[in-house]
């Protein structure tokens, strides 16, 4: 695996302390965690909020939500980072602690938690359907 995060480094076969402390860093940036068989888990925003998304080994593309939203954002609220702003549903929005146990289980090859939904993206990056 690799961790990479917007104008650091890569760390090689990080830990999940690397990556915890690397996450802790982030702010209004993007960070990702790739595996060799192409499949990643990445968020962006920070510090403490972020959004998240993944791909799958075969190349499906999804955004991450949670049936219980975590702010009290309206849907629509935009996140502001160096790639530009994301309009975001309420649900769409996780803290630090939930990312850092996202990237967490995707390193150790785990299923993600159950309170993570992922709902497919299109090519264009826009929520299909």
């Amino acid at each position: 695996m690799v961790f990479t995060r917007e104008n650091c480094k890569p760390i090689e076969s990080p830990t999940e302390a690397q990556i915890a402390h690397a996450l802790s860093l982030t702010k209004s940036s993007y960070c990702a965690l790739s595996s060799e068989a192409g499949a990643y888990v990445q968020a962006a925003g920070g510090p403490g909020l972020f959004l998240i998304e993944w791909r799958s080994a075969s190349g499906q593309h999804h955004r991450g939500s949670q049936a219980t939203p975590v702010v009290p954002f309206p849907n629509g609220t935009t996140l502001s980072f160096s790639a530009g702003t994301v309009a975001l549903a309420s649900n769409e929005w996780f803290l630090a602690k939930q990312v850092k146990e996202l990237f967490a289980t995707f390193l150790a090859g785990q299923a993600f938690p159950s309170w993570v939904q992922w709902s497919p993206l299109s090519a264009g990056f826009g929520r299909v359907g």
